[in-house]
């Protein structure tokens, strides 16, 4: 199809040619139309907060079921919670050879026992196991061992 220039005159006196009218009439409806497409795709950004969250990784031998801030509330399988050495040697080596920045680890015996938050009840601080806690700001690192709420063994600065 071929457009006919027809030269008129607008509302405001000036001449001009339909042929441009036409031009421009597409090309407004043209930049409309990119503009809505553009509108409706997905977003990058959309696409990465849709992830499912991955798990926090735990120490093997470890459940650690709740967390409250930064402490994991843990419980330990049978062979761990009878090795004092060993608990101390995996909790450690997962938390300063890990992406961790501060470690703080709080261990019972079985689930039934572990605390939903901190500050742990009277009940939860007399059946706690084992306290694991570092922190590189201060460089202090503790591990205790705990017996009815009362420390039986520590190691590291645990002042």
């Amino acid at each position: 199809m071929v457009l006919q220039s027809v030269n008129k005159i607008n509302k405001r006196g000036v001449k001009v040619s339909t042929n441009n009218m036409h031009r421009c009439r597409d090309l407004v409806l043209g930049f409309a139309a990119v503009i809505l497409m553009a509108g409706c795709a997905s977003s990058p950004q959309a696409a990465e907060t849709a992830l499912p969250a991955t798990a926090t990784p735990e120490p093997s031998g470890l459940q650690c079921i709740h967390q409250s801030g930064r402490n994991d509330l843990c419980y330990a399988e049978d062979s761990l919670a009878e090795d004092a050495a060993l608990l101390e040697k995996t909790i450690r080596d997962f938390c300063l050879n890990g992406d961790r920045f501060w470690c703080f680890f709080y261990v019972w015996r079985d689930e039934e026992s572990v605390a939903d938050s901190i500050p742990l009840t009277e009940t939860q601080a007399s059946s706690l196991l084992a306290k694991f806690t570092s922190n590189p700001n201060t460089g202090r690192e503790c591990f205790q061992i705990f017996d009815n709420g009362e420390v039986v063994h520590s190691t590291g600065n645990c002042d």
